[in-house]
């Protein structure tokens, strides 16, 4: 793993879901439907910024192989994981499993945004509390290359 950015002319999309147990809000309480949603918005986006070439990145091991054509789509998110694929029809889109300690970023977003009605994106400086998150993932992917 690299943490000096995606692949040449790719775009990184990072997909977390979120729950929250205290206030019961989020996503979804079944994490591969809610990885899955997570994954189906930061595609929506990055086609609406007009990116075609996308790297998307996912601590859910699972939902990647299912993705990938590698693992059976449990019937619970096969409408969701089928709608993926036509979202990704045209694009050059690269599924890959990220490791959970390499994605404290995004689930720190995640977490920020569990329960707004606010959408927020950072197309180039992200905010200040995000930046060690930033620096720490990359840190960790550096350090475990070694």
């Amino acid at each position: 793993m690299n943490c000096v950015g995606p692949q040449t002319g790719f775009v990184k999309v990072n997909c977390v879901a979120k729950w929250d147990k205290a206030s019961k809000s989020g996503a979804t309480a079944v994490c591969a439907f809610g990885e899955a949603q997570a994954i189906r918005d930061g595609i929506e986006y990055a086609t609406k910024q007009g990116w075609r070439r996308l790297q998307v990145e996912s601590d859910s091991n699972l939902l990647i192989c299912i993705l990938q054509g590698e693992a059976i789509v449990p019937i619970e998110i096969a409408i969701l994981v089928a709608y993926i694929h036509m979202m990704v029809t045209g694009l050059e889109v690269k599924f890959q499993f990220t490791r959970r300690e390499h994605n404290n970023a995004a689930h720190e977003v995640a977490h920020w945004n569990c329960g707004s009605e606010q959408e927020a994106s950072w197309l180039e400086v992200p905010p200040h509390w995000l930046i060690s998150r930033l620096i720490h993932d990359c840190s960790t992917v550096v350090s475990s290359v070694y």
